[in-house]
C-alpha cells in the first residue's frame, strides 16, 4: 500500500483505515514540494496516544520531495502517527493492522 504525503491544509493522508494484515508493507511517498517525517503519536508530541499496536520503530526519517519511506507492520494495533514538520493538527492519521 502506498501513502501519498502533501502539503495542503488540514489535508489527511488517505490511508487512514485498515491495511490489511500483519507483515503488510506500506511505503510513504513524498508527492509535494516539501519535507514531511512520519512519527508515531505519543501523550507528549499530538495529547493523543500512538495507538495499540506494539511495532515501537514506527517512524521515519525526513522524507525529503520525490522520495519514500516504507515500514512493515509486524504486530497488530492501531498506530496513531503525525508529520513531525507540519505538526499534529495539520497532518495526522491512523492505520490499523490486523
Amino acid at each position: 500500500m502506498t501513502v501519498a504525503l502533501a502539503t495542503r491544509p488540514r489535508a489527511r493522508p488517505k490511508a487512514a483505515g485498515r491495511i490489511g494484515h500483519r507483515h503488510t508493507k506500506v511505503v510513504w511517498e513524498n508527492l509535494s514540494v516539501a519535507p514531511h517525517a512520519v512519527t508515531r503519536c505519543s501523550l507528549a508530541l499530538c495529547g493523543a496516544a500512538g495507538g495499540t499496536g506494539k511495532d515501537l520503530n514506527f517512524r521515519s526519517p525526513t522524507v525529503n520531495p520525490g522520495k519514500t519511506f516504507a515500514f512493515t507492520f509486524h504486530k497488530p494495533g492501531t498506530y496513531r502517527y503525525f508529520c513531525k514538520v507540519h505538526g499534529y493538527p495539520d497532518m495526522h492519521a491512523t492505520i490499523t493492522v490486523r
